[in-house]
């Protein structure tokens, strides 16, 4: 997951010419199916309580940000868990930020059944070179790698100790405020304003996902699901496209309309788009039948995209 990236800033979509330079995500489009016609909340927290809940904000409360995911709501880590009739190994790493703050008590992933978890609770770090990370005991520690390349280091370590079928969301903060310049390297366009310095930010967020996918053995890349997707639309100061105001944490489409692309295993149609109305809390139940937990045609406010990953089937009218 992406932290504050819309459809506009993501290339391949159609919408704006001033777009970072992607390979890795060129390359799932090309080996996957773009959902050229999906849409989140305006805020992240409501669209990260939906997809771990399977039910929209109106029900589980999150509505805005830093409000708490209440744990009487059934998680995406508990049923996969309890109702999979393969034993996953499971993890959390980067941002959570619906778990709440200082003044409403904080409520660690592990409540919600997140077995394993490392990242930031809140909603962005301070500095990307310098910021807290909560472990997965509760402890904190200050971490002066860049937060991109630091969980995706992460990520690689927690997936090679792994002896076992995992399910992994890795939550990004990038390319969310502060604008920072990445490591040298990692990025093309040239970080002369808050714009470039934003698609800088999403060209070494495309680069550490490539790290992490040439990290992995063939067999493993080649049994993976790869589900890509933003949480918002693009925030107002990196925005050179939509009318002003019409951006993150607005109803409008530059709000909520984001890139969602799943390519991997049980992807059959490659290099293909998909047109129907999609909505990210339909990724829960898209991961809980990838995963083998059996549902009835979805499950709360969420239908499984699986269907329109092969030729022969439709997305579930809604």
């Amino acid at each position: 997951m992406a932290d504050d990236l819309g459809i506009d800033s993501t290339p391949g979509f159609g919408i704006n010419s001033d777009l970072p330079i992607t390979p890795t995500l060129d390359s799932f489009r090309k080996k996957g199916l773009s959902f050229t016609n999906c849409w989140s909340a305006p805020q992240c927290s409501p669209t990260r309580a939906a997809i771990i809940s399977g039910k929209y904000g109106i029900k589980t409360g999150v509505m805005r940000p830093p409000l708490i995911l209440d744990t009487s709501h059934t998680s995406l880590f508990t049923k996969i868990k309890e109702q999979s009739i393969t034993d996953y190994s499971m993890g959390l790493i980067g941002k959570w930020h619906i778990g709440g703050n200082d003044a409403n008590n904080y409520s660690h992933p592990k409540d919600s059944g997140v077995p394993y978890y490392e990242g930031v609770f809140t909603s962005q770090v301070d500095n990307y070179y310098d910021w807290t990370k909560v472990n997965s005991d509760g402890n904190e520690e200050q971490i002066t790698e860049y937060a991109t390349t630091h969980l995706t280091n992460s990520a690689i370590s927690w997936i090679d100790n792994q002896t076992k079928p995992w399910f992994l969301w890795l939550a990004h903060v990038a390319p969310h405020a502060p604008f920072q310049i990445p490591p040298s390297g990692t990025y093309t366009t040239s970080p002369t304003n808050t714009r470039n310095t934003y698609l800088a930010m999403i060209e070494n967020l495309d680069y550490e996902i490539d790290r992490l996918l040439k990290s992995m053995d063939t067999e493993t890349l080649e049994n993976t699901v790869i589900i890509f997707i933003g949480d918002n639309g693009t925030p107002g100061m990196a925005n050179n496209y939509w009318p002003t105001g019409h951006v993150k944490a607005s109803m409008y489409e530059g709000g909520i309309r984001v890139p969602l692309i799943i390519t991997g295993k049980s992807v059959q149609r490659v290099n293909a788009v998909e047109a129907s109305l999609v909505q990210a809390t339909d990724l829960h139940a898209t991961i809980l039948e990838l995963a083998g937990v059996q549902l009835l045609g979805g499950t709360e406010n969420s239908l499984s995209l699986k269907p329109a990953l092969s030729f022969e089937n439709q997305i579930s009218k809604k």
